[in-house]
């Protein structure tokens, strides 16, 4: 497994409240989800997992299938 840290990376204190963590996953395979609308299209790419305490909402790129291809070209993914 390969992991890879973009700037900017933030760090913070330990035990400080935070409302929002934003994150990339690069090996997410496609999926179809809720719809999210964009700048003249709206397109199944986000999935929620809400716990009641805590809410994960992940939206696949809207450049997904130029990335995935990408990637796939350059043997990353298969």
């Amino acid at each position: 497994m390969m992991c890879q840290l973009k700037p900017p990376i933030v760090f913070g204190k330990k035990g400080r409240k935070v409302n929002k963590v934003i994150f990339e996953l690069s090996n997410l395979r496609g999926f179809s989800g809720k719809p999210v609308k964009s700048d003249t299209t709206a397109n199944s790419n986000r999935l929620i997992f809400n716990n009641g305490e805590y809410e994960i909402i992940i939206d696949k790129s809207k450049d997904y299938g130029e990335i995935s291809n990408q990637l796939a070209n350059d043997g990353v993914i298969n």
